[in-house]
């Protein structure tokens, strides 16, 4: 139940795409340790700390469907996954926490790349400027208008999560690829690789404004 967290170089690309998919919270890419490293633990301990949380109510029954409507205010994340972990029960401790960092990643993704409309590649050079305009344009019209909305299906064998917010979108098509050597080493598309590393299935729709990602759940033998 111990987060891990990896430091990634050039070259190490193919053992970064291994331990997430066994089990790993997330990573920091080395070139911009000083300033990525702290917030990406951060981020790892407050999602475990929602799983600890969400870990003392186990025998509620488990929805099937659940749905919610969020403005960009990521305050409001952690305690949406914790409601969204409760509802995953036979799930193991390191599931829930992947689920719940592909969660976080899509919905920081919808709120400030889709409705704020803010460059992802910003964070990979000035951060006072990617922050400077998320302060601003949560203040402004039409981005301050747009919501989020999650979708979620749950059974002991599967998740599916989908999020979709109201912004132009993006062609899908042009997505760089995330397991690229120059691409991993990039805090922009820390994202989506982690997304896909952890889910089974992602798929993006035509207007590129929506994720859905689904998770099949290990058998027993296999999580043994």
């Amino acid at each position: 139940n111990l987060p891990v967290v990896l430091i990634t170089s050039h070259g190490s690309e193919k053992t970064a795409i291994e331990a997430l998919q066994h089990g790993a919270a997330s990573y920091s890419p080395k070139s911009v340790l000083e300033k990525d490293l702290v917030r990406t633990v951060r981020q790892v301990l407050e999602l475990s700390q929602h799983l600890a949380a969400s870990a003392v109510i186990k025998n509620q029954p488990v929805p099937t469907n659940l749905a919610f409507v969020l403005e960009n205010d990521l305050s409001l994340i952690g305690p949406l996954i914790e409601h969204l972990q409760q509802s995953m029960p036979a799930w193991s401790s390191r599931d829930q926490l992947q689920i719940g960092m592909a969660i976080d990643e899509a919905l920081v993704n919808a709120m400030h790349h889709g409705n704020l409309e803010v460059p992802a590649d910003l964070r990979d050079g000035d951060d006072a400027e990617y922050y400077r305009q998320i302060q601003q344009r949560r203040q402004q019209s039409p981005y301050c208008d747009r919501k989020v909305r999650v979708q979620a299906e749950f059974s002991d064998q599967h998740v599916c999560i989908q999020i979709s917010d109201e912004g132009c979108g993006f062609d899908p098509a042009d997505i760089p690829d995330p397991t690229s050597p120059e691409n991993v080493q990039k805090v922009g598309g820390r994202g989506l690789f982690l997304i896909r590393s952890f889910m089974s299935q992602v798929v993006h729709n035509q207007v590129g404004n929506q994720i859905t990602f689904t998770k099949i759940r290990p058998t027993l033998a296999s999580e043994e």
